[in-house]
């Protein structure tokens, strides 16, 4: 025996917050390291300003020398260190900054106390990089000259590279640290939102759910969101259609029991005469009328059973191009016969050369009803005229006929179940099903039924048909 695979489902909510979660994480991820990015470049290019600045502050400084003439007078190197030492302020970088002013003539004159006694760097001017004693610097170099051209002096302001980077990954850091605590409340917001945005769907699911058998009434559609009401309005729709069809069938079935309870009693009793009585003559007429009831009733129950399958389905009908008159053909050869019985001419005129699109099987009962219901309505040595014409656009079948024909108030209630003339329903037999039958076809097929009066005094029962 073969197990039923359980049907997998997927969680919208646990969709949706993924997606927004990743989503989120994801895109702050890629800011991050943007700005990461962009905080380094800035920090580089504003070190390397302060270098350029700091060599030029000290070029000024020395300009004011010269032209006073005082620093080969005064200027001691040991003294100047001493001196730079003691009035330099305190800074967890000051170790990290450098610099050394080297004349053409005298060598080195002037330096920081971290710097080293050879030139920094062997460019004269614009940026460089260095590497003493396994650190990294970054150098800017300076160059002066007298009015004649000739070097006078070269200065070097170097920078440890450690600076700059620790200085990038204390903002980076400090740029972490926000987003991780504010990453986790963000996140935290879009759950509460995400299922706060379901809430609709979990009442819908909760109305649904606990909604009894027979309840159809419409689902609210009160605050709903507009992703979400096209879906109540099917269900309303669906509902409504539902109730309708229930509606429907429970007509339907009181009808059916009220119309079949009188000739099962009809048949009840005179089953009873027929075994009762010992008068051969009352027995025959008994079984008689036995076999007629039997008879009304057949017709009856298939009437209803076609009634019912056209009223219930709710599947497309298949259709395709057909002629009437290929329908006519078996319809006539099968009641003929009955036609036959009371010397009823049958005449037909067919001037249709156009096919319709429908259904076979419903184009036969339809033909069928209308011209049985003619057999049955027309007295002996009556007449019944079918004809069938076209035009551009539609196909017309009318069937007329000589009997007594139904009054124009009446016409719009034949068309509805188990209604009979008052004036013909006590002289023939029926059901009262025929035309309601008839109702229901014509519409399947989008086509036009009209009931009137026959030029032959009877009814004339016209059904137009559309070709496009």
């Amino acid at each position: 025996m073969k197990k039923n695979k359980t049907t997998k489902y997927y969680s919208l909510r646990g969709l949706l917050l993924f997606a927004l979660l990743t989503t989120t994480i994801i895109t702050w991820g890629i800011t991050a390291f943007i700005s990461y990015r962009e905080v380094r470049d800035e920090i580089y290019g504003l070190f390397d300003d302060e270098l350029a600045q700091s060599a030029k502050v000290i070029h000024g400084f020395m300009e004011s020398l010269l032209h006073n003439k005082s620093l080969y007078e005064d200027w001691d190197l040991d003294e100047g260190i001493s001196l730079l030492e003691e009035n330099m302020g305190r800074s967890k970088y000051e170790n990290k900054v450098a610099f050394q002013l080297w004349m053409t003539d005298q060598g080195l004159i002037l330096r920081s106390k971290n710097a080293p006694t050879f030139p920094f760097s062997d460019k004269k001017n614009g940026f460089s990089k260095i590497i003493i004693d396994e650190q990294p610097w970054d150098v800017f170099s300076l160059q002066n000259k007298d009015e004649d051209g000739d070097e006078t002096y070269i200065i070097h302001v170097a920078q440890h590279t450690d600076i700059r980077k620790q200085l990038t990954e204390s903002i980076a850091f400090l740029v972490y640290k926000q987003a991780f605590i504010s990453l986790p409340i963000l996140l935290f917001i879009i759950w509460l939102i995400v299922g706060y945005a379901l809430r609709p769907i979990k009442s819908l699911t909760f109305q649904l759910k606990h909604r009894k058998l027979n309840f159809l009434k419409p689902l609210a559609v009160k605050k709903l969101p507009l992703e979400i009401a096209p879906v109540v309005a099917s269900l309303n729709d669906l509902f409504s259609r539902l109730e309708n069809a229930y509606e429907k069938e429970r007509r339907f079935t009181a009808d059916a029991s009220h119309e079949l309870r009188t000739p099962l009693a009809g048949l009840l009793t005179q089953s009873q005469v027929a075994i009762k009585t010992k008068d051969e003559d009352i027995r025959h007429r008994a079984l008689s009328q036995i076999e007629k009831g039997v008879f009304r009733m057949t017709h009856m129950v298939e009437q209803l059973l076609v009634l019912s399958r056209l009223e219930s389905s709710t599947a497309e009908v298949e259709k395709e191009l057909l002629m009437i008159e290929d329908t006519l053909s078996p319809v006539l050869a099968d009641l003929t016969p009955f036609a036959e019985q009371k010397n009823i001419k049958i005449k037909t005129f067919n001037e249709n050369d156009q096919s319709i699109l429908a259904n076979s099987g419903l184009l036969y009962v339809l033909v069928r009803n209308i011209i049985h219901n003619a057999i049955m309505y027309t007295p002996v040595k009556g007449v019944i005229i079918i004809r069938i014409f076209n035009d551009e656009k539609t196909v017309t079948f009318y069937v007329q006929d000589s009997g007594p024909g139904i009054p124009p108030e009446a016409r719009k209630q034949v068309t509805q179940r188990f209604f009979r003339h008052i004036e013909t329903a006590g002289s023939t037999a029926g059901s009262g099903l025929g035309l309601s039958i008839v109702s229901n076809i014509v519409s399947i097929h989008d086509a036009s039924f009209e009931l009137g009066e026959a030029t032959l005094g009877g009814l004339g029962v016209k059904i137009v048909f559309p070709t496009k």
